[in-house]
């Protein structure tokens, strides 16, 4: 916890209790100069203005900040470990009302506009945003729990506390009152509101629109310019008109609309940077825009820059040591010689050991990013991926923590996935983001091209291994064969260049090993197909999986070299008998003393065998292993080293007994050092790794302790500033190389760059990098455009929320519950705290006490959970005058936020059933992930009786999984089976065949594969779609490009075409076949018009084409044949 500025002189400010715990604030009147001495006034990053009278507030470091209205030097409000946004300042200018995380991730707070004492008056948790006033003085909020992010409403609260009162509009965003302080002009949709997304000129689905209502009104709203056909944001009304940012002409710029819809006019000149927040006050319109405030005068025209300084010593800027740098773990490397392991995380790279061993801190640059550091052969030297400026390349350096790096690659042309050098040190192989394989010499930094993939796939190789010679490579790489989906195995000689494609194609083989001497490569294979069912039949069958695929294979690279896994026969065993006996007794001693004379320890000259590429595909042999290889495979001298499961597993190499043990239960990876004789084990978790250097053997050793590699004392030194630029210029650079159009849709990106870089001299906390970076990244105009993550400040001494899954009111004997979160009553364990089995409380009752404390506000009930969710809690409650107890356990934040959701699909159920007399069904997927998969199969297929059927995707998120959905649905019944006298249940060939009548709804907030999904059925006339047009998230991405900070820049990758070649979807989205909009308030009454235009089509369709029952016709006689089929 950040110590409050000011605290030296008051206690007070750790004895206020849980409204505030933390967040102390402060005015003008902070003693902040007499304790700390003066402090130099400097430029920040400004955000989030608002004005009133002659005072602005905004947002600066994660604060709030107060200043003249025409700027000036400003005064810090706020100093907390989480971020201040979002400030709005009362009608009567004395206090603001402001978003923070003092005692929970996100909720609502007031404050004196002179600084003071902040009052929490929300108790949701998350997903709420501050909007600003309404004319009586009260707070209005904008809520996204309804539905768990279905959709937004907005709330007006008492600045003092006390129960929201929503305003009944659906999905309505931000918003602002008229002259007449009754009419409200609101916005809908809005990419930011959906996904966070950040693109300039976007005109799809989703595109912000602006309504008007009524207050206290029981008509609709209004849409005003439904044909402007650009974004409408930041409704701000003054004076009779309606100003909003738009980038209607190109650029976002000021607009007006009169109140009633007419005259709309664009009034400022297109700015510089997109806007990122607005607020007018007294026909003054202050604009959030690049780093600076700006003040568009509308009276006058005229666009000026306020002159605002900082009193500030920039605390988040200061370096600072990180005590858990694994926390940011990218990878380990074991040195050849088996004694220290090379690790990076967070962009920095160390040498570690087990024991005392110094360990050692690599000199990577501040302004630079080590990827992955691999000690040479000798250990006098390590190489690293070095990320800095433009390019990355592979650098040298000391292995002793001296020197700097030393380019080895100089200005490689291409982001560089990997690298490996060979066990001679002489030569490594680098392979990149143009799909090439390339040898690079280190003495001269010379590059070789070695191969060139032409799949497609961008990172078609893997796996590579060196001979022990360092002669030969073996790697797997992407075949052109069935569809791109497999890899080959293939081996190349480096000195001449020559390769073989050592496997068929056919199968997808990787992971190749060489054999300690060099004259074997084992590689794994997916070659085991037993299907998982069998048959066709069965409760939701899906389909056949093939699980256990993967066998262990070798290919003879030295002809003469016996194979090492199949048991003698009589020929094999006479001639090793020969063999051995012409030897003679000093044979193998002999050539082992040999071998050591006049050499040191570790000094014996690799293995050396006569690799034969020619006809080596026809020399494969399979080894004794059961099936259900997997991710990798080591070889050492006596032993193989596969993954099985969740464990790493030892395969003996012998003839006899190719027993197989487990190795290191639950290892995340392993590696072996150059002699075999040494391995590097990880485990642990991706958040808290573990490594272990221990010898080759059939198991780990009893004691793992003292092979433990030290990094518990790891301790990393950061300086924020050098490490925001370098992550500023790594995502930059990162969506130059990696966006789906290489030409970067023609924007000047380094002109993009030169723009915003002179604002990391500005920004003081590492949230405004994400604002700039969220900026840049929206000048290229395409959507999965999400920045966030990484090390962000927040206070984590704040008390985790718990909830119980209930809405409730206050009277006079505490608080009643109106009503509690539906669930489906099958799905025990996902029941709200208030529904699961042994609990007896029911709507109507009324809570008294929480854990023997006297409850009558959500205050006072929220404050009373918190802490504990999970734990057994005492609810003492009155039903009907009589006195009743229950134990429960509240749920977390993230508990109640899935309960609200699956609240909203019993809601949807119902309201299907409802419509169609329980004729038609319905089922909600919210994402296309793993997770909706197993939705679908438990929700879709109970349905099959009903003749029509609603799949719902409105508000869903995206994912991969369309095709699984789409097929379900293309199955086709063409017969069934039956009982004769037509008893019993007919099954379907195809089985579990869908027989009735489909629809399909969409909104704007359908996205990405949600939206792939739509086109699928839309271009397959699979279902007609109903709603509103998609969101437009066409390009699809893989998330491979992350920060050092493990922060997201997301970068849409992968373009998607029509059959026809058009590019599709991007930007604009799917429309629907029927187009159906949820009107903002009937929807938030209750009506679902799209779903009753759902029911209505369906009930159509099943009226004309009705389902017919599956009823055989009488068998004829004996000797009489059944008949054909017809087409």
């Amino acid at each position: 916890m950040r110590r409050p500025v000011g605290s030296a002189i008051s206690q007070a400010g750790y004895s206020m209790g849980a409204e505030t715990m933390k967040g102390i604030l402060l005015g003008a009147g902070s003693l902040l100069a007499m304790i700390a001495g003066p402090l130099a006034a400097e430029e920040g990053y400004y955000q989030h203005p608002v004005a009133s009278g002659d005072t602005l507030v905004f947002a600066s470091e994660g604060d709030l900040w107060r200043t003249a209205r025409n700027g000036g030097s400003a005064v810090r409000l706020t100093n907390d470990e989480g971020d201040e946004t979002e400030p709005a300042i009362s009608p009567d200018g004395r206090m603001i009302a402001f978003t923070a995380s003092y005692d929970s991730d996100r909720d609502i707070y007031v404050m004196p506009l002179a600084g003071g004492r902040p009052r929490r008056i929300t108790f949701e948790g998350s997903g709420v945003r501050t909007i600003g006033w309404t004319p009586e003085g009260r707070v209005v909020f904008s809520s996204a729990m309804t539905g768990a992010g279905q959709g937004e409403v907005l709330y007006t609260i008492d600045p003092a506390g006390g129960e929201a009162t929503p305003v009944p509009l659906w999905r309505a965003n931000d918003a602002a009152f008229g002259a007449d302080g009754r009419t409200l002009f609101f916005t809908r949709r809005g990419l930011y509101a959906r996904a966070r997304d950040n693109a300039v000129l976007y005109r799809g689905g989703g595109m912000e629109q602006l309504w008007r209502w009524q207050t206290g009104s029981e008509d609709e709203a209004v849409q005003l310019l439904a044909d402007f056909g650009a974004p409408i944001r930041m409704p701000m009304a003054a004076g009779g008109r309606v100003y909003f940012i738009s980038d209607k002409s190109g650029k976002d710029a000021v607009w007006s609309v009169a109140e009633d819809g007419s005259d709309v006019r664009q009034i400022s000149p297109g700015l510089a940077f997109p806007v990122l927040q607005a607020n007018v006050d007294g026909g003054e319109v202050f604009l959030q825009n690049g780093a600076d405030i700006h003040v568009f005068n509308t009276a006058q025209g005229t666009l000026s820059k306020l002159a605002i300084d900082l009193v500030t010593d920039r605390e988040q800027t200061r370096v600072r040591a990180i005590d858990d740098p694994l926390r940011w773990f990218e990878a380990a490397r074991i040195s050849p010689s088996g004694e220290m392991v090379a690790i990076t995380a967070r962009g920095r790279a160390a040498l570690a050991a087990t024991g005392d061993l110094r360990r050692i801190e690599l000199p990577v640059p501040l302004g630079a990013r080590a990827r992955q550091v691999v000690q040479a052969p000798g250990g006098k030297e390590v190489f690293a991926i070095l990320d800095q400026g433009d390019r990355g390349d592979i650098v040298r350096m000391p292995a002793d923590g001296t020197g700097t790096p030393v380019a080895v690659t100089k200005a490689y042309d291409a982001h560089i996935w990997s690298f490996a050098i060979a066990p001679d040190g002489k030569t490594m192989v680098v392979w990149d983001k143009e799909a090439r394989l390339q040898k690079v010499d280190i003495a001269t930094g010379r590059v070789t091209l070695l191969a060139r993939n032409a799949s497609g796939a961008d990172d078609a190789f893997a796996d590579l291994a060196f001979s022990p010679d360092s002669s030969h490579i073996a790697y797997a790489e992407v075949a052109l064969t069935n569809g791109g989906n497999t890899a080959d195995i293939m081996i190349q000689n480096l000195a001449s260049g020559a390769r073989v494609q050592a496997t068929s194609g056919k199968y997808h083989s990787y992971a190749p090993a060489f054999a300690h001497d060099g004259a074997w490569l084992y590689f794994i294979s997916d070659r085991n197909f037993d299907p998982e069912p069998g048959g066709p039949w069965g409760d939701r069958n899906m389909g056949a999986s093939f699980p256990d695929r993967g066998e262990l294979y070798a290919l003879q690279l030295d002809p003469a070299s016996p194979f090492r896994m199949r048991a003698d026969n009589e020929l094999t065993r006479t001639a090793d008998a020969g063999a051995d006996e012409a030897a003679g007794s000093e044979g193998p001693a002999a050539e082992k003393k040999d071998d050591s004379k006049g050499k040191k320890k570790g000094a014996a000259a690799p293995p050396k065998s006569a690799i034969v590429l020619d006809g080596v595909a026809a020399r494969l042999y399979k080894l004794p292993v059961k099936p259900g290889a997997e991710g990798l495979l080591l070889a050492a001298e006596n032993f193989l080293y596969t993954r099985r499961g969740d464990d790493i597993v030892s395969i003996a190499i012998d003839k006899k007994d190719p027993r197989e043990e487990v190795f290191a239960p639950g290892a995340i990876d392993m590696e072996l050092s150059d002699d075999r004789k040494s391995a590097l084990v990880l485990s642990g978790s991706p958040e808290k790794p573990a490594f272990a250097l221990v010898p080759v053997d059939r198991k780990l050793p009893d004691k793992l302790a003292p092979h433990q590699v030290r990094l518990g004392d790891w301790r990393l030194t950061i300086d924020p500033r050098a490490e925001w630029r370098q992550m500023f210029i790594d995502a930059w650079r990162l969506r130059r190389d990696f966006l789906y159009d290489p030409s970067l849709r023609g924007v000047d990106w380094n002109a993009v760059r030169a723009a915003r870089e002179p604002f990391l001299d500005r920004i003081g906390s590492r949230s405004e990098l994400d604002t700039v970076l969220g900026e840049m990244s929206a000048q290229v105009g395409v959507l999965h455009s999400q920045i966030g993550g990484g090390d962000q400040r927040a206070d984590r001494e704040n008390p985790a929320m718990a909830f119980l899954g209930a809405r409730v009111s206050p009277v006079a004997e505490g608080l009643r519950i109106d009503s509690i979160l539906r669930a489906e009553a099958d799905l025990v364990a996902q029941l709200p705290p208030l529904r699961r089995p042994g609990v007896d409380v029911k709507p109507g009752d009324v809570i008294r006490l929480v854990d023997g404390r006297a409850v009558a506000s959500l205050a006072d009930l929220q404050t009373a959970l918190a802490t504990k969710a999970g734990q057994q809690v005492r609810l003492d409650l009155t039903r009907d005058a009589r006195k009743i107890s229950a134990i429960v356990e509240p749920m977390t934040q993230g508990g109640n936020r899935e309960a609200h959701y699956a609240d909203f699909v019993q809601g949807k159920i119902a309201e299907a059933q409802r419509l169609s007399g329980g004729k038609v069904g319905y089922l909600h997927l919210r994402s296309m992930i793993p997770e909706d998969l197993a939705s679908f199969a438990r929700d879709f297929f109970p349905q099959l009786d009903k003749p029509g059927l609603i799949i719902d995707v409105r508000g869903n998120n995206g994912g991969n999984i369309d095709s699984f959905i789409v097929a379900a649905l293309l199955r086709k019944a063409w017969g069934f089976w039956a009982r004769p006298d037509g008893t019993g249940i007919a099954t379907t060939n195809m089985q579990n065949a869908y027989r009735g009548h489909v629809a399909v709804l969409i909104d704007e907030r359908t996205y990405s594969d949600g939206e792939t999904f739509a086109a699928a059925i839309k271009s397959l006339g699979i279902a007609p779609l109903i709603g509103t047009r998609t969101a437009g998230a066409g390009v699809w991405l893989s998330d491979r490009s992350p920060l050092a900070d493990r922060g997201v820049a997301r970068i849409a990758e992968n373009a998607q075409f029509a059959l026809d070649g058009r590019w599709i979807v991007e930007g604009l989205g799917v429309a629907p076949d029927v187009e159906v909009e949820n009107l903002p308030h009937a929807a938030f009454k209750g009506t679902d018009a799209q779903l009753a235009a759902a029911v209505g089509l369906l009930e159509e369709k099943i009226a004309r084409e009705p389902v017919m029952p599956l009823k055989p016709r009488p068998l004829g006689p004996l000797g009489t044949p059944a008949e054909d089929v017809k087409r």
